[in-house]
């Protein structure tokens, strides 16, 4: 609210998860490589997870920033990821096609644990505050190590923030997802990302 956005949606059985993103440079890797993002400014992301899972947020050392926002319950394999890409140059988000949101969908994952990645409904729809996003339902394959495939299914929402696609993508098992897919849609609704300036707090010695 003291940035100037609407407040995250009050729902039953959903927590809000409010965090910025980019607020310092890539952490290195190896002391040589650091993991470039698609974003060039501080994002502050917002959306609804349901309640208990656990969360993750980046951290913030000398060495820069590093992890992810996301909400997970290990135990069920259910995941909320925010996720985001660069957006394709002179394009816009409602001219992007299942393809492009097939790699974004992927881009979460490594690719030998995933296969046969489907984009079954793309909606775009523009919000009640003005926001546009695309709605998507996919569904894929996960390769586990003992050799058999989980159907897996999700929904995802997208928009645009400071010249990338910025999304937030839910998946659950298939045989999960009907009993999730309503908390699924309201979280993927309530996201939202935006550039901000730099939050104060990051001072530390970045600069």
């Amino acid at each position: 609210k003291a940035q100037g956005f609407q407040p995250l949606p009050k729902v039953n059985g959903l927590s809000p998860l409010v965090q910025y993103i980019g607020a310092a440079p890539p952490a290195n890797i190896d002391g040589s490589k650091a993991k470039q993002r698609s974003f060039k400014s501080t994002l502050l992301v917002r959306f609804l997870y349901p309640s208990g899972w656990l969360v993750e947020t980046p951290t913030v050392t000398e060495n820069g920033e590093a992890g992810k926002i996301a909400a997970n319950n290990y135990q069920k394999g259910d995941s909320a990821d925010f996720i985001a890409v660069s957006l394709p140059q002179g394009q816009e988000l409602g001219a992007l096609n299942k393809d492009f949101f097939k790699v974004f969908l992927g881009s979460q994952m490594t690719n030998d644990v995933y296969e046969d990645m489907k984009v079954k409904k793309l909606s775009k729809v523009t919000a009640a505050d003005g926001t546009e996003l695309v709605n998507i339902d996919f569904t894929y394959k996960l390769l586990t190590r003992a050799g058999f495939t989980v159907d897996r299914k999700g929904v995802a929402s997208a928009m645009v923030a400071s010249d990338s696609v910025v999304g937030l993508v839910l998946a659950t098992t298939a045989d999960r997802f009907k009993s999730l897919e309503s908390d699924f849609r309201g979280c993927a609704e309530s996201f939202r990302a935006n550039a901000v300036n730099r939050p104060d707090f990051v001072g530390m010695t970045m600069l």
